[in-house]
């Protein structure tokens, strides 16, 4: 193999790996955009109607909010997954399309 196909095989396998990250680890992501609190404006209706009386609480959305568990904030960031697996998956065709009409450098060249 030559040097100009060497090249472009190692940075495209370096960047699947390093641009591949959000579609592999977004069960790991959801934990942390959680902690930063992502859509937690959704879980305020539900603080505000959970009645706590001392250590016990008296629904179970009570128990879910202690360990960090909002339906609505869940449900967004579900949304968030699917939108953005479904543009990643729709644009396969026109990109492969695209690297087939004009090749990989002027692609490339116009991505940047």
């Amino acid at each position: 193999m030559g040097t100009y196909r060497v090249i472009p095989l190692i940075l495209s396998t370096f960047e699947c790996i390093i641009f591949s990250g959000l579609l592999f680890s977004w069960a790991s992501l959801v934990y942390v955009l959680k902690a930063d609190d992502v859509f937690g404006h959704l879980c305020e209706d539900t603080i505000k109607e959970v009645h706590v009386y001392g250590d016990i609480c008296n629904t179970t959305t009570c128990a879910n909010i202690r360990r960090g568990i909002c339906d609505s904030q869940e449900n967004t960031l579900a949304l968030v997954d699917t939108i953005s697996m479904s543009f990643f998956t729709f644009l396969y065709f026109p990109v492969g399309f695209c690297l087939d009409r004009w090749g990989l450098r002027p692609i490339r060249t116009f991505g940047r």
